[in-house]
């Protein structure tokens, strides 16, 4: 893309193309890691659970 710089002239479809890239990469990207799949929401789950369990125990201590 940055050959194509020609002083200006093919700004307005270097960007598109830029973002074009950018968008296919991340959707990729969310698609093949699954940021927020099931083993995601299973660990908050438990994150929260364990930080609940915690405060209670104080709470029996005091």
């Amino acid at each position: 893309m940055l050959p194509n710089y020609n002083g200006g002239e093919n700004t307005g479809p270097l960007i598109v193309v830029f973002l074009s890239f950018a968008t296919l990469v991340a959707g990729l990207a969310i698609y093949v890691f699954e940021p927020f799949g099931t083993k995601w929401e299973k660990a908050k789950v438990a994150k929260i659970e364990q930080q609940q369990n915690e405060e209670r125990s104080l709470d029996n201590k005091h």
